[in-house]
């Protein structure tokens, strides 16, 4: 059975788990002791360091020091606390004993409340609870405390709103659709059936896709999208009909060049210099009076664009950081009107236009806006730990292994009923495991690397040479064999900077001697179409459907997956930035920072200032590391200087020093002597020359 991670569950916790939870006891009873600090202090400098943990340098341990001993708590069960007590014993110097009243008095109360807590149970106990939890099973799939019937109903509940509170509009995009699945049978249908697209506005669409073709594939879908998007706001809630829905309702067109032939005889033309002279006289009078009509009426359009989108903007209420993506639709469609303007030498720069200034002026408050204010969602609140993730991966493999589910029954013998798990379950559970595996056990790509894994051309078995593919059929051994993933230049976002990707997929061995590859096997072999045949040769598919993944299907997996197995809600796009911060915590080399940077087709720089999500502690810690080490070695430098000095110094034995002593007694006694008589002769001759009477005249 799969073991989810509990704090509160005897079976599974590590002691991390048992001493966060009496931590927070301790600090919820009681905050203004210090008693919590004092037991983190002991397990620290202490009790890790005895159990084979890392051991702080200095006398106190340093924030980065402190974060790696608790997190070595993490890999290590909670029962190995049972002998706390006389560890602590042993992790005091005989010349330290002063302090280890105090300390076994802490450490008594922390193990006797984790034998409350029964998180020392004996293995035979244990194995009893394992049976008893093992009915919970069923449970994993609906969040705590709720069941399923309790999803639907209000559109104010779970189901209407994301991860972090805002609610979910209704669908309004044009031409929306809406996923039916009924008994596995999953399809598409429209959300309004009245909707159409016009003639003239698929004539624009198909427009603006010619237009954008030198944009990735991606892009011009989302864009796309984002298009119905507004074209469905603009008829369901300003009332713009079917009919009369055009790219030029979003962004109104108008004249801003002048043409000079408007104002020239027919069949006349500019053939030499002397046809000037045959021109009318008013004819630059006029000119400049059309382009002064012509800038007014430009820069009127300008403003009523800008609001539209403003408009827009106030009424999908999302954070500026995503108005952006959207006002990039606007500048694009605006492009695509003014794609005549934009040829001619009279506007080769954009921002002579006037709408498309306009728009360029709103993102770049937008951008501003973005700058100064953090993230909407702090990023610890959407992250996990990587080690958290590499356990993620584990719990699912082992939920997967799982072939039988267990149910509380009293009329069956020991009270528990066993029921064998169905090849639909399996194949779900295979597939969430090897969902994760394959985003942990390399340095973590983009979710369309993942969604898009097509076998036999993005996901390929055989041998690599580092210049051309040998599959695997046309291997002689086929232990040479490995998975990789191969990506063109049009398959990912950075393609054409970075070009072709290769990334061998390790064949690791888990804990129960199974490989990677072998569940792989399994997955090919019969999980994949295990419910029903796959009508695509991508490597995954839709759990009840069988179908193609999209962008929103493989986020809503991975995020489901997460939250259901440490309670945080991780996104796709986030493992990226969770596992550099870790590189970057752990002191990764130049090299390894590199190499996780081609990994992930990105630049260093743009490593260190987007996926470099450390707290700003964590990114002090070496530079407080090196002062104290640079302080550290001047302290050692002038206390060995010292006792060289003092070594150096002739010594005296015992005889010479009381000899050398009773010398300067000798001197100091004769020095008195040679003083009081001076003062004694000196008081004499005072009282002689007073008894003498003064000489007469």
């Amino acid at each position: 059975m799969s073991k989810i991670t509990n704090k509160t569950d005897p079976t599974s916790a590590s002691v991390f788990d048992a001493y966060d939870r009496y931590v927070q006891g301790l600090r919820a009873s009681n905050p203004s002791s210090n008693e919590d600090s004092i037991l983190t202090s002991l397990l620290v400098r202490r009790l890790i360091p005895v159990i084979g943990g890392p051991v702080p340098k200095g006398q106190r341990a340093t924030p980065f020091e402190q974060q790696v001993a608790l997190d070595y708590l993490k890999t290590i069960p909670a029962i190995k606390l049972k002998d706390a007590p006389i560890l602590i014993e042993q992790a005091f110097t005989p010349e330290e004993k002063g302090g280890l009243r105090r300390a076994r008095s802490i450490v008594n109360q922390f193990c006797q409340r984790l034998e409350e807590w029964r998180y020392f149970l004996p293995e035979k106990e244990k194995k009893q609870v394992l049976e008893d939890n093992r009915h919970k099973i069923g449970m994993f799939h609906s969040p705590a405390g709720q069941s399923r019937k309790d999803w639907g109903g209000a559109k104010t509940g779970r189901h209407h709103a994301n991860r972090y509170g805002r609610s979910k509009k209704a669908p309004y995009a044009l031409m929306a659709m809406k996923a039916v699945n009924t008994r596995g049978d999953k399809r598409t249908e429209q959300v309004f059936p009245e909707d159409y697209i016009n003639d003239l506005l698929e004539a624009d669409l198909q427009g603006f896709l010619g237009h954008s073709s030198s944009k990735a594939a991606g892009t011009i879908t989302k864009q796309t999208s984002k298009i119905k998007q507004i074209l469905g706001w603009l008829h369901r809630y300003k009332a713009v009909p079917l009919d009369q829905l055009r790219l030029s309702s979003i962004i109104t067109y108008s004249e801003v060049l002048v043409d000079i032939t408007d104002f020239l005889p027919a069949g006349f033309s500019f053939e030499s210099l002397e046809d000037v002279d045959a021109c009318a006289p008013d004819l630059a009078n006029k000119v400049a009076v059309k382009k002064m009509i012509l800038d007014a009426s430009a820069e009127t359009a300008a403003r009523e664009n800008r609001l539209l989108t403003e408009d827009f903007l106030g009424w999908l209420g999302l954070k500026a950081k995503s108005q952006i993506a959207y006002v990039d639709v606007f500048l694009s469609i605006a492009c695509f009107i003014y794609r005549n303007e934009l040829a001619s030498s009279a506007c080769r720069e954009s921002r002579t236009i006037p709408t498309i200034r306009e728009l360029l002026n709103l993102k770049r408050l937008l951008e501003k806006e973005v700058n100064n204010h953090s993230e909407s969602v702090p990023f610890h609140l959407k992250s996990i730990p990587w080690e958290e993730c590499i356990r993620v991966v584990e719990e699912l493999r082992l939920r997967y292994e799982e072939k039988y589910t267990y149910t509380k029954e009293t009329r069956v013998k020991h009270g528990t009923a066993k029921k064998k798990r169905t090849p639909y379950a399996l194949a779900r559970d295979l597939q969430d495991f090897l969902s994760i595996a394959l985003m942990v056990v390399i340095p973590p790509d983009r979710s369309r690397t993942y969604y898009e894994l097509e076998l036999g051309r993005t996901f390929v078995f055989g041998a690599f040479d580092g210049r051309s593919f040998t599959p695997a059929a046309q291997l002689k051994r086929h232990s040479d064999a490995k998975w990789y993933i191969h990506l063109e230049m049009e398959d990912y976002k950075t393609g054409k900077r970075y070009g072709t990707y290769w990334a061998p997929i390790p064949d690791i061995m888990f804990v129960n001697g199974v490989t990677l590859y072998e569940y792989i096997d399994e997955w090919l072999s019969w999980g994949r179409e295990s419910h029903k045949p796959v009508n695509h040769n991508f490597f995954f598919r839709g759990t009840s459907d069988g179908g193609s993944l999209n962008h929103s299907d493989w986020n809503i997996r991975v995020t489901t997956l997460f939250e259901r197995h440490t309670g945080v809600a991780v996104a796709p796009k986030e493992l990226r930035k969770i596992y550099i911060s870790y590189l970057k915590s752990s002191r990764a080399t130049r090299a390894e920072l590199e190499a996780a940077s081609v990994a992930q087709h990105h630049s260093q720089k743009m490593q260190d200032s987007v996926y470099d999500q450390r707290e700003q502690m964590d990114k002090l810690q070496p530079i407080y590391d090196f002062n104290e080490r640079v302080i550290d070695a001047i302290f050692e430098e002038m206390d060995n200087a010292r006792r060289a000095d003092i070594s150096n110094t002739p010594q005296m034995n015992t005889t010479d020093l009381r000899l050398e002593y009773k010398k300067h007694l000798d001197e100091t006694e004769q020095c008195f002597d040679v003083i009081r008589s001076t003062i004694n002769e000196a008081a004499k001759g005072k009282d002689v020359t007073r008894k003498q009477p003064k000489a007469r005249k």
